[in-house]
């Protein structure tokens, strides 16, 4: 595992990585309801359910984003470039 600043720049700009956070929100769009939406992506990154403050948090930032699909689209990313996503424990 590198851990080097080109590393983090990647996973923020590169095109691949903001490509899949928005093919990651497409397939997950079918998904009306946005408590189930934010846990199954949970679920899919991390391989378990959002803490209740979590929940609380990420339901504010997507509820009150202008765009729903850029939302989706930026919660995608930023799952991927959590510490919890890109180290093992």
């Amino acid at each position: 595992v590198s851990n080097v600043p080109a590393q983090a720049l990647t996973l923020m700009n590169d095109p691949f990585v903001v490509s899949e956070s928005k093919r990651w929100a497409d397939l997950t769009a079918k998904i009306k309801d946005t408590k189930t939406r934010i846990k199954t992506m949970f679920l899919q990154g991390f391989a378990r359910r959002p803490s209740p403050e979590q929940m609380k948090t990420t339901l504010a930032w997507i509820e009150s984003h202008p765009s729903q699909k850029t939302a989706w689209e930026d919660f995608a990313h930023s799952v991927w470039n959590t510490k919890e996503f890109i180290f093992l424990n």
